[in-house]
């Protein structure tokens, strides 16, 4: 990615790739440069005034918003497509974030109505304290989707906010201390929460336990949270269906748990841990869970092993491991996952070998070996695949040859992503 005063370059790496055109009056400067670079362009702008005038027709909020992530998308979509073949396992490793304008637009149709009756509210606090305007409403108010953004001098004193009807919560932090709102206990509805900390350093909360009290809670997001424990009522959410820990410190948080609480999160479908730089091993407690379709262990630098218990979760259907650069062993119990349909260990530059009856896997389709470096032999029971994709790079195509079963798909190294990962690893 590179930016060019008024404008962004997006790579792709495939077809050329995106300009993001930040600024109408740079939308000439772009037009020659992103010609001569095979690239295509995104004009945010005029995408955002097509909204407005949606806005403007009285169509709903969503609509307009709609408008815009669907045209990002398929200009993103057209650009991939010419070589759609080349791309595996790569749009689901980007990120999309979105746009200043994109967010201020959303802000303004929403702020039409009376704060009590909007159903999106978005609360910016400036300073130590909430705003007047939302502290003094007294009603109960019809928002099903809260976002409070917050900076490092709130204080975490919390109004007596009713919002009883609340689905969707966002909480936008920067403080290294936080306190979760008391509110939570009265969100009998609340479905998804969503907390980001936007400062330098893990936040630790106060009150975390708070979390077990929304029952009907089916996804948790965590970004930049220190895990310092997990207590009953919060291992206990039966509803829930997904959580993500981004960037967090896992500390001991389940290292401490003991046999007593074998059921955790039962009705969990997916797991995703991403830069969680301390996480060494996954929890042998989270391999009780038989509804688990997703594991996603990825860009954590010490995770070093798995535990045997993993072949225990017999519902599992993807398995990611990538870039778990000290991963050095994959337990042999890993066969036991007959339903396991993709595996993506790409990037683990320690892993030395696959589990011996790997061939026992009969459902797996693709495996993702790009980057593993340290594989120098295949088990001879892979000859029992069938129907299975494997994408390598050509270091690692040399060990596959003489497996006619499988479908190799070799992927281009990007030398410079090589580089740093090497240099991050030692």
């Amino acid at each position: 990615m590179d930016v060019k005063g008024s404008w962004l370059i997006i790579d792709v790496k495939v077809g050329g790739g995106i300009v993001v055109v930040l600024k109408r009056e740079a939308r000439e400067e772009v037009e020659g440069w992103a010609e001569s670079n095979n690239c295509k362009i995104v004009d945010l702008q005029r995408m955002a005034r097509q909204s407005m005038r949606y806005a403007a027709y009285g169509a709903p909020l969503r609509y307009a918003i709609v408008t815009i992530v669907v045209g990002l998308i398929l200009k993103i979509v057209y650009s991939l497509g010419k070589d759609s073949g080349s791309i595996v396992n790569y749009c689901e490793q980007q990120f999309v974030t979105q746009h200043d304008l994109l967010r201020q637009l959303a802000i303004n149709l929403s702020s039409k109505l009376p704060i009590a009756q909007r159903t999106r509210l978005i609360i910016n606090v400036q300073g130590e304290d909430l705003p007047a305007s939302i502290s003094g409403v007294q009603e109960p108010m019809q928002a099903r989707i809260l976002s409070i953004s917050t900076g490092e001098s709130f204080a975490s004193r919390w109004c007596n906010l009713k919002v009883p009807e609340v689905e969707v919560l966002v909480l936008n932090l920067m403080s290294k201390t936080y306190t979760l709102p008391h509110f939570l206990e009265e969100m009998q509805k609340l479905k998804i929460l969503n907390v980001t900390n936007h400062g330098l350093y893990p936040t630790e909360f106060h009150n975390f336990h708070l979390l077990g009290c929304s029952s009907n809670l089916t996804r948790i997001r965590l970004e930049r949270v220190a895990i310092s424990s997990l207590s009953g009522p919060t291992l206990a959410l039966v509803n829930l269906q997904k959580i993500s820990f981004i960037m967090c410190k896992m500390g001991n948080a389940f290292e401490e748990l003991s046999s007593d609480n074998s059921n955790i999160w039962p009705g969990l479908v997916e797991i995703e841990m991403d830069y969680c730089q301390d996480l060494v091993g996954f929890p042998a407690l989270l391999c009780n869970n038989s509804h688990l379709k997703r594991l996603s262990i990825t860009n954590c630098s010490e995770m070093s092993e798995l535990p045997e218990e993993i072949g225990n979760l017999t519902s599992l259907e993807t398995l990611s491991l990538r870039s778990c650069t000290k991963l050095e062993k994959l337990p042999e119990s890993l066969t036991r996952l007959e339903k396991l349909n993709i595996h993506d260990i790409s990037d683990c530059l320690s892993l030395s070998e696959l589990p011996k009856e790997i061939g026992k896997l009969g459902g797996l389709r693709r495996i993702n070996m790009k980057g593993c470096t340290g594989v120098h032999e295949i088990p001879t029971s892979a000859k029992e695949l069938s129907d299975t994709q494997v994408i390598c790079d050509e270091e690692i195509l040399y060990h596959w040859q003489d497996f006619s079963n499988v479908e190799i798909n070799v992927v281009e190294e990007d030398r410079f992503e090589t580089i740093i990962r090497i240099s991050s690893f030692h």
